[in-house]
């Protein structure tokens, strides 16, 4: 009688075609989350850039758009306007909607970088630029981070020929805000924005024709 021989092992070439299909089907795995990781991350860098440019919507929108003159006494009782148009750096006056624990319409904001972040300050009560200690309702907000820059640029009326120029730095000398401010921010990885808003305070006889008591 002839006996059957079963074999329970596997030969030298199995083993390698095996180790072959599952270092391929490993890499193909590894591939598919990598490409995984890669589109989530970018999503989330794309959901986070939307979010701060919905931040800086709206800030433009509640504080330019709503931006007023205003004018606060010094030290020595002179009346000075509580506005400063730097070309990095603005603090206005805004009209600004009653929220409860507030009792004004009114809000001071100072907008800045610090780092590579959009700062925005604010409170009810004036931020002076000739008092270094902040009030004590003074709230900081990070608006936007990974910043590399931010500019400002602002609109005023030329009465000789009626044109509007854009200034790089507001000239504190005037009794009147400007026509309108434009944000301008460029990020690390070199996008760029601008955002452009008329003020409220930009009317003729508000601006132009309202001289400062002193």
């Amino acid at each position: 009688m002839n006996r059957i021989f079963r074999r329970k092992y596997f030969t030298l070439i199995e083993l390698i075609a095996a180790a072959a299909i599952m270092a391929m089907i490993a890499v193909t795995i590894g591939l598919v989350l990598t490409t995984i990781y890669r589109s989530w991350r970018h999503a989330d860098i794309v959901h986070n850039r939307l979010t701060e440019k919905l931040r800086i919507d709206a800030i433009v929108d509640t504080a330019f758009k709503n931006a007023v003159p205003f004018n606060w006494k010094t030290s020595d009782l002179k009346n000075t306007l509580i506005f400063i148009g730097g070309s990095n750096y603005l603090l206005l006056t805004c009209l600004h909607r009653v929220t409860p624990g507030e009792n004004a319409g009114i809000r001071f904001l100072k907008l800045y970088r610090e780092d590579d972040k959009l700062i925005a300050a604010y409170q009810t009560t004036p931020i002076l630029s000739w008092d270094e200690a902040p009030g004590d309702s003074l709230r900081t907000e990070v608006i936007a981070g990974g910043i590399a820059s931010i500019s400002f640029l602002y609109a005023d009326l030329d009465k000789m020929n009626g044109s509007v120029q854009l200034l790089s730095q507001w000239d504190d000398s005037k009794d009147y805000i400007p026509q309108g401010i434009q944000l301008t921010i460029e990020w690390k990885n070199g996008e760029k924005e601008s955002w452009f808003r008329r003020t409220a305070g930009n009317g003729y006889l508000q601006s132009f024709s309202t001289p400062r008591s002193n």
